[in-house]
């Protein structure tokens, strides 16, 4: 029999013991102290006897329990969604410990629930778990997924102790098999992993800095920019924290935050935002204005021990306004310049294989191919010169500066170097910008800086949702039965980060992933005596 008690009661029963490779944890069993060869389960003594390993269940079961995620899903769902054997916030639950027990495609879940015994565990019987009602569910939990989140997240600051005062901001994308022709939610967009033959979908999220617990997610179409995307999340929070009373925090996130229109919305939402800047123009003036004499040495050392160095500069943004001819908005930002050791490696080598393949293709079009086949006509060549200088190579155009003539009988293709640009460009090698408004002076630059690192808890996280959680591939067809199982993968989420952090206020020095590992072998065991008396009790299998 389980109680609301176990999960605190499990944490005192759990104690250090030697492993190779470190320190584990393990189940302290008295029943596993014998010695000896002697057989606990005699035959004759029971007339039947079955056991089935539910493993991690055995502590996520009461964790869940706490957390209310049933509970909360009924309050939300409608009522007459829930007038079956099995409510959507049973399901729900079942499907987070899916998530978290075995993640697979969701794919006869019904096999996996007999396997691990729901009709003992929860009373659910495991026909009741068949793809049917699971995809009603997912349908109503995508419906309903804002709402959800938004109690969820009210749960975790009342009860879990978080208190969001830094709230991370990221996005990624999960892809998916299937052609998806008449969906407008599933279809192609950037490549986030690599692969330009599948459909997509993005996922943002809202993550609290100092528990790593996720707050508030969403997840569109893979058309949608990130720069939308980014605003759409932080105005949930910003309602969502409202709710709890929490109004004063600061958002770190990548690009996409930082375009000017983004940076002025925010600011007159009143939004406090840390976010490195684009590559416009302004920014890259600012960053050229910038003489040496101006950085200091930052407390921050690159993962080979060299120091970051940063300077202040004010910078004051311009933004046309919506349908109004010549009418544009002013503000002034706080503009940190950072000079990376970590990125100049980076920037000196992408700039060495991009100027090689620059020259390259330049000396192939002028050797091999110019005034031979399609080479031959003027129009053709101009055409290929502007496909290849595009993406990550368009700022290369100003600096080679190619052009092709013709006399009316030949062509020529030629070639001109900038030498002052490519020095612009070199001196742009390793340097950055971050942009805030938090204009208070006891924010000093070193402390903006310093909270522009924290971006890893996010990426951390993004990890966890294709790595523990396997999210992807995913098979189903309906948009809104997509959407659920999304909102699932990010519930199993949050209960993961939130497991994390009880295991570091605990101090178990041990990952969620080695834990679910020590509980890997947790089995219920069920027996009937000769009498007809039925027993049932969880042990280490």
């Amino acid at each position: 029999e389980y109680s609301e008690k176990v999960l605190a009661t499990l944490m005192s029963n759990i104690t250090p013991i030697q492993k190779r490779g470190g320190v584990g944890m393990a189940l302290k069993n008295p029943k596993k102290q014998h010695h000896g060869t002697f057989n606990p389960y005699p035959s004759g003594v029971f007339t039947r006897y079955e056991s089935k390993v539910i493993g991690n269940i055995f502590l996520l079961k009461p964790l869940l329990a706490l957390l209310g995620l049933e509970d909360i899903v009924d309050n939300v769902c409608p009522l007459a969604s829930n007038r079956a054997s099995v409510s959507v916030g049973e399901v729900c639950k079942i499907l987070v410990l899916n998530r978290l027990n075995s993640p697979r495609p969701l794919y006869r879940v019904e096999d996996w629930a007999d396997h691990v015994s729901t009709i003992d565990l929860f009373g659910i019987p495991p026909y009741l778990l068949n793809d049917d009602k699971l995809g009603r569910c997912l349908e109503l939990l995508a419906t309903y997924s804002g709402d959800i989140e938004a109690l969820l997240c009210l749960k975790l600051i009342h009860d879990f102790g978080v208190s969001p005062e830094l709230v991370i901001w990221d996005s990624t994308s999960f892809y998916f098999e299937g052609a998806y022709d008449d969906s407008e939610f599933v279809t192609f967009g950037h490549a986030v992993e690599g692969r330009t033959d599948a459909k997509r979908v993005r996922i943002g999220m809202c993550v609290d800095a100092g528990t790593g617990i996720p707050l508030t997610s969403s997840r569109e179409s893979s058309k949608k920019p990130d720069s939308e995307l980014v605003v759409d999340n932080l105005e949930t929070l910003k309602a969502t924290l409202s709710k709890a009373g929490r109004a004063e925090y600061v958002v770190v996130a990548d690009r996409a935050l930082a375009s000017v229109k983004n940076v002025f919305l925010l600011n007159s939402k009143g939004v406090k935002f840390v976010a490195p800047a684009d590559d416009g123009d302004c920014y890259t003036r600012l960053i050229l204005g910038t003489s040496d004499d101006e950085f200091q040495e930052a407390d921050y050392r690159s993962k080979d021990g060299k120091p970051f160095f940063i300077a202040e500069r004010g910078i004051c943004l311009h933004r046309k306004l919506d349908g109004e001819e010549r009418q544009y908005e002013s503000g002034w930002f706080r503009a940190i310049v950072i000079k990376s050791p970590s990125k100049l490696k980076v920037d000196e080598m992408r700039l060495s294989k991009e100027t090689e393949t620059v020259d390259a293709w330049l000396r192939d079009v002028r050797d091999n191919k110019i005034n031979r086949r399609r080479y031959k006509k003027l129009e053709y060549v101009e055409k290929r010169i502007d496909a290849f200088f595009t993406g990550p190579l368009r700022r290369y155009r100003n600096i080679y500066n190619p052009k092709v003539v013709s006399d009316g009988n030949r062509l020529d293709f030629s070639w001109s170097m900038d030498e002052e640009a490519l020095q612009r460009l070199i001196a742009l090698n390793g340097k950055y910008v971050v942009v805030s408004n938090q204009m208070d002076p006891v924010v000093s630059a070193a402390d903006i800086f310093r909270t522009s690192r924290r971006r890893s808890h996010i990426e951390t996280r993004m990890r966890y949702l294709k790595s523990q959680l396997k999210v992807r591939p995913v098979f189903l067809e309906s948009e809104m039965r997509i959407r659920g199982l999304a909102f699932v993968t990010n519930l199993a989420l949050v209960v993961y980060c939130l497991l994390e952090h009880m295991l570091k206020q605990a101090g178990i020095d041990e990952s969620v992933r080695e834990l679910f590992l020590d509980f890997d072998q947790i089995a219920l065991t069920k027996a009937k005596l000769p009498n007809g008396a039925e027993v049932s009790h969880v042990e280490n299998a």
